[in-house]
């Protein structure tokens, strides 16, 4: 399979010159193995995903790191999360030395509290998501790809290196994987079935508000439980939360509820049956899909490049909505984001009015899938492709 290069790839190697350790987090099968062994390629390496292997860390890790020495990948670091207190020993008696351990885990759940117990100020943290659109633009030409293909063929690697590969069977082993493996670990058996029926409703509410109370009622489980099951998948990297805009507006009521997100969209358009092209363009949520797409993406970037600035969207009470505010140093990027091959500025009239109520606004856009760009009244419409590398969000 050809590499394809990871925005990721040079934050990675600036860490591992200015940390003893580094640790790279991400959802399964989003390519952390693949990244580090290509970027790293004079270091041993090894996995714990393999029983033999674990079993031998588990019971003799002096032993094991031994017979593995530095600079070394340890992959899978999860399965054997005590292993980090070794690692730290080691770190230690070599305090001058940088780039001793590249570590990778899928779960941050038990992997972040190892790293805040034993790797605090040793250790820089990165995550990894599956691949974003620019990442894949690269690889591939996606100019002439309508949206919805890129939606329905999702954004794992592995989707991507095997051209016949059965998309709805991935996914479907994909989601049987984790709730097996992730799951079950993290969780009661009372509470499996109920667990699969959860995801299907949080799938349901793609690129919406939460509402706890409503999740809780139909599947008939308490909503402190809900929020844990909430918070164990975004820090499994499968779904983020996007923030109500936090400062008050005079005379409105603004919503306070967070919205949802996957961080990819096969997985969302698959297990809600819409497997074509043509069945998400003509879907109800087809919006919703495009609209998730572009947040994704824009999420996915800025991350990857360790920017600064905050991401929000903004609702009232009387119908007011953006669908996406950055705030950096102050100033506002308004962003709304249209599934329409034929954009106009009436459809950014809440970028405008909103633009009324604050006085730091610096670029307002609204996004498309028209490949043409232009600006109107101050709204710059774009194509929802290009749009990050000419905004001011980098």
């Amino acid at each position: 399979m050809t590499f394809i290069n990871r925005e990721l790839a040079p934050q990675l190697l600036k860490a591992a010159q200015q940390f003893s350790a580094v640790i790279l987090t991400g959802a399964r099968q989003v390519g952390k193995s693949t990244l580090v062994k290509e970027l790293f390629p004079k270091y041993n390496y090894v996995s714990l995903d393999e029983i033999d292997t674990r079993n031998y860390a588990q019971e003799d890790p002096r032993g094991f790191l031994k017979s593995h020495p530095y600079p070394l990948i340890i992959d899978e670091i999860q399965e054997v999360p005590e292993l980090l207190s070794y690692v730290k020993k080691i770190i230690d008696d070599n305090r001058s030395k940088t780039g001793l351990f590249i570590i990778t885990g899928s779960q941050q759940f038990s992997l972040m509290e190892g790293v805040q117990e034993t790797l605090a100020g040793r250790a820089a943290v990165l995550e990894l998501h599956s691949f974003s659109i620019h990442e894949l633009s690269e690889y591939k030409k996606l100019d002439n790809k309508d949206w919805s293909w890129i939606v329905q063929r999702g954004s794992y690697p592995e989707l991507w290196s095997k051209k016949s590969i059965d998309l709805q069977l991935w996914y479907s082993s994909y989601i049987k994987t984790f709730l097996e493996r992730d799951i079950k670990a993290n969780l009661q058996k009372s509470y499996l079935k109920h667990y699969e029926q959860f995801l299907n409703l949080i799938i349901a509410r793609c690129s919406q508000e939460l509402n706890y109370a409503d999740i809780s009622k139909d599947l008939g489980v308490d909503e402190k439980t809900i929020k844990s099951w909430l918070a164990f998948l975004e820090r499994s990297q499968v779904i983020f939360l996007l923030a109500p805009y936090p400062k008050k507006i005079a005379n409105k009521q603004i919503s306070k509820k967070s919205k949802l997100y996957f961080y990819d969209t096969g997985l969302v358009s698959h297990r809600l049956g819409y497997r074509t092209e043509e069945q998400i363009k003509r879907s109800p949520i087809s919006g919703v899909l495009f609209e998730n797409l572009v947040i994704s993406e824009l999420i996915k970037r800025h991350k990857a490049n360790q920017e600064s600035g905050f991401f929000y969207y903004f609702r009232e009470k009387n119908g007011l909505e953006v669908d996406l505010i950055y705030e950096n140093r102050s100033k506002l990027q308004l962003i709304e984001i249209k599934q329409s091959e034929t954009p106009n500025i009436t459809m950014a009239k809440n970028l405008l009015k909103f633009s009324d109520l604050v006085n730091n606004v610096s670029k307002k856009y609204l996004l498309s899938p028209r490949s043409n760009n232009s600006e109107q009244n101050s709204v710059n419409l774009m194509y929802y492709q290009s749009f990050y590398g000419d905004s001011e969000l980098r």
